[in-house]
């Protein structure tokens, strides 16, 4: 028999009980189960309730309508508390499972969410050729088929983490052998610690959906959140404003049925992801591992110059946007050298307008200073708008800006645990805020990075104010020695490469404590004011680096430091350092160090 509705009213709380619905009480269950959570939902809103509660239970949804469309959406809620505690949302579609937009003073807590079918594979390499361009395995019983477009992380059976040494595959044919094999072939050969018995995980290489997507949101607050699996991000927060992220975890989910194998993969590609957000996020007490790409990352977006006017009484500047523009009026842009990162100056918008342009001239000036700009095809191609300013800045066509109130800053990442993921654990390009007593461990790149990419993704800023203290660092930067990956740190403090001093600034690295280091401990570049201080360096330089050879980076080095002024090191210890240490601090161009003592060996 159906299940009936139960909807109960409590007259103090304005609360909401939603009985659970089962996958037998319904033609299209989860067509059906969908549209009923989702007219609570708009229900519970539309009345001003505070509280909405979601019985226990596991809920199959399919969206609504067919094509992209999310699976629930959480629209224009204002102070509601949606109680979601031992609910499990289990997506039968690729499309976004939650979309969350316009509100304020939310509260979502305790759902968790996965998806069926998912959205990635995994095998076990079975044989392939000497120079790995050809490789035959064997898919996981109860894991999917293999699609198309995708990217190819390799496993360590026993670690079940990114296998040291080797490479993220993109490319490919895939075919059908007939033992029913599969066979993927490569235009190139790729030297790595590819071998039989190794396993693969086979992810869509797709930048959208992504899971759990919060869009102009402001002191919302997600808490004791879980996702399995994501079909690119797991949550992405677009123009934020003081949101909260409280005990999300990220995790892979069940043993699928009729499979033996565990999950190898949680979401595609970043655990949490916030973009463009006027006072940036603060993440806490989370637990994130597994991931297909970085941890935590914190971002904006540079803005190409075009044109601009010093008219005293009328400045103005001409910029294309990455996408749509996201400055408004009262915003602040700063201008900057794009070879340099060093500020031009600062402004206020006091309007913006759209204009026309020459489309095959902004084309010729994206090669020119963008040359390795990813998917160029698409970006900085259709908005371009002029800037009235309260004062005249100083830039010129090919420079960089950004917008300082809208690049996350004010961020706080705390107590947070980040583990086993593919790239950064905390990858920041903000100002004003704070990283600490984090634990971050296993990463095939670097465990904390602070620094822009002007080019590949355009992604912004320079960092100020930044303080980084209390974390704990392990084994991280395991993944293959790439001699042109500037992240060459176990913390990283860079430009877009090398680049001069005064880009980064104002940063305070203190009481942290870095672990059995593959490569450097810190990377220190393009800054000015910086102090390193009684951060404790264990087990260093147990394995040979080899990142950022191509930009001479000394990977026997503890510390090093180029391109960068005023860089204090104080009461900083190193213990038990493996055999391929070199120096323990060694400097580079145009640098100025003050260290008395400031980096010493220890007996542990």
């Amino acid at each position: 028999m159906m299940m009936s509705l139960k909807i109960m009213l409590s007259g103090m709380l304005g609360a909401v009980l939603l009985a659970g619905l089962a996958h037998a009480d319904f033609p299209n269950a989860p067509l059906e189960t969908c549209k009923k959570l989702q007219q609570q939902i708009d229900q519970a809103i539309a009345t001003g309730q505070s509280q909405l509660v979601i019985q226990p239970g596991i809920y199959r949804i399919a969206p609504p309508t067919s094509g992209s469309k999310p699976h629930l959406i959480i629209r224009d809620a204002k102070n509601l508390h949606i109680v979601a505690k031992d609910v499990q949302l289990l997506c039968t579609t690729l499309n976004r499972a939650l979309d969350i937009e316009g509100c304020e003073g939310l509260i979502l807590e305790g759902v968790s969410i996965d998806y069926d079918p998912l959205p990635f594979t995994q095998a076990t390499v079975i044989a392939l050729s000497a120079d790995h361009k050809t490789i035959d395995m064997k898919i996981h019983d109860g894991y999917p088929p293999v699609g198309d477009r995708v990217r190819i992380s390799v496993i360590d059976p026993n670690t079940r983490r990114i296998k040291t040494g080797t490479w993220t595959r993109y490319s490919g044919t895939f075919s059908t052998l007939a033992n029913g094999l599969i066979r993927l072939s490569q235009p190139r050969p790729i030297v790595d610690t590819l071998a039989v018995g190794d396993y693969l995980v086979l992810s869509r290489k797709t930048l959208s959906p992504h899971a759990v997507m919060l869009t102009r949101c402001r002191k919302t607050t997600l808490k004791q959140v879980t996702l399995n699996t994501s079909t690119s991000f797991g949550f992405l927060e677009l123009a934020g404003d003081a949101n909260h992220y409280d005990n999300l975890i990220i995790t892979p989910g069940s043993i699928p049925a009729e499979a033996s194998e565990p999950r190898l993969l949680s979401t595609l590609a970043d655990g949490f992801h916030s973009k463009h957000s006027r006072k940036g996020p603060l993440v806490e007490n989370c637990r994130f591992d597994h991931m297909g790409d970085d941890g935590i990352a914190i971002n904006g977006d540079f803005i190409l110059v075009l044109d601009s006017d010093a008219n005293v009484k009328h400045p103005t500047v001409t910029m294309a946007f990455k996408r749509k523009p996201y400055v408004q009026v009262g915003d602040r842009i700063m201008g900057l050298k794009s070879d340099t990162g060093v500020p031009i100056g600062v402004a206020t918008v006091r309007a913006m307008v759209p204009v026309k342009f020459d489309a095959q001239a902004l084309t010729e000036l994206k090669k020119q200073v963008l040359p390795d700009l990813r998917h160029a095809k698409y970006l900085f191609n259709k908005e371009v708008y002029q800037l009235t300013l309260d004062k005249p800045l100083s830039v010129n066509r090919g420079d960089i800006a950004s917008c300082p109130d809208r690049n996350g800053s004010g961020f706080v990442v705390r107590n947070n645990t980040i583990t086993d993921n593919r790239a950064r654990g905390i990858l920041v390009k903000a100002s004003d805020g704070i990283i600490e007593n984090n634990t971050v461990a296993n990463c095939s790149m670097s465990g904390i990075v602070l620094g822009p990419e002007i080019d590949y993704w355009m992604e912004a800023d320079f960092s100020r104010n930044v303080i980084i203290r209390g974390n704990t660092i392990r084994a991280v930067n395991h993944g293959v020695s790439n001699p042109g990956n500037i992240f060459a740190g176990a913390i990283s403090i860079v430009g877009s490469g090398i680049m001069p001093a005064g880009g980064q600034r104002d940063i305070t690295i203190q009481n942290n404590a870095i672990e059995q280091t593959t490569g450097l401990a810190m990377l220190i570049t393009s800054a000015m004011d910086v102090i390193i201080t009684n951060n404790k360096i264990h087990q260093p330089h147990l394995y040979a680096g080899g990142q950022g050879a191509n930009l001479h980076i000394p990977s026997s080095a503890v510390i090093y430091v180029t391109e960068s002024q005023k860089v204090m090191l104080k009461g900083n210890t190193v213990s038990s350092p493996g055999k391929h240490m070199g120096k323990m601090l060694q400097t580079g161009d145009n640098t100025q160090v003050f260290s008395n003592d400031g980096l010493r060996l220890i007996e542990h």
